[in-house]
């Protein structure tokens, strides 16, 4: 928002959704008018897409914030990290691994939202 504010033009920001590595990647893509109002903001923690016309007249209106708390990053974090690995790694099913984590209702709860179970 600084940069929008110091050139006063329209920024828009792109960040990748997904696993990389040892690196998770949240998503949250948004962009900024030259008033430095935030217009549009993409989802966190899956593919989002978005035309963004910033000469048209909806590019000056302001959206509203997804504010996501630190703990529901996390839960979300870990449920696209675990995904991710196994649909990389080519994992037909989550069920082997997902023994493991049964004896914690944690560990259940993120491998049946991450999994195939």
């Amino acid at each position: 928002q600084r940069n929008v504010y110091k050139y006063g033009l329209p920024l828009i920001y792109v960040n990748f959704a997904g696993a990389q590595t040892d690196l998770l990647f949240d998503g949250g893509s948004m962009a900024y008018n030259k008033d430095g109002a935030l217009v549009k903001q993409l989802g966190y923690f899956a593919a989002d897409f978005a035309i963004v016309d910033t000469a048209a007249e909806a590019f000056r209106i302001p959206a509203s914030i997804d504010e996501m708390g630190k703990w529901k990053k996390l839960y979300h974090a870990l449920i696209m990290g675990i995904r991710d690995y196994f649909h990389k790694m080519g994992f037909q099913s989550g069920n082997s691994w997902f023994v493991g984590w049964c004896r914690f209702s944690t560990g259940t709860c993120i491998g049946c939202r991450s999994t195939w179970c």
